[in-house]
């Protein structure tokens, strides 16, 4: 779930989003990354992490603010990981070692 969340977020965030049947139909053209775009991705993908962290660790909102970002950003690299390797085996569902040599070559 919070890879679409984070989907819809950043594809909503373009200048001429496509529309959301598109998004949901995955019929969306990618454009090439920026650093603009990138900084805004990992925006997105922070905040999901600190929303998905309440809702299934309840002891997490028992934390300081403080403590939840370290924990969310200290978490961060293996959630983009992850989140890399769900989407690649969306993209070439046919071919595993796309998404395996993803995660591979991040650790």
């Amino acid at each position: 779930m919070m890879c679409a969340m984070r989907r819809n977020g950043e594809l909503n965030a373009r200048v001429n989003p496509p529309h959301p049947t598109k998004i949901a139909a995955g019929e969306y053209e990618i454009p090439p990354s920026t650093y603009g775009i990138m900084n805004s991705s990992s925006r997105f993908l922070l905040s999901g992490t600190l929303d998905i962290a309440e809702a299934l660790f309840p002891e997490f909102s028992t934390f300081t603010r403080e403590e939840q970002w370290k924990l969310a950003v200290s978490y961060y690299n293996r959630i983009f990981l992850l989140d890399g390797c769900y989407h690649a085996e969306k993209v070439f569902p046919d071919d595993m070692s796309k998404s395996r040599l993803l995660f591979i070559s991040n650790f």
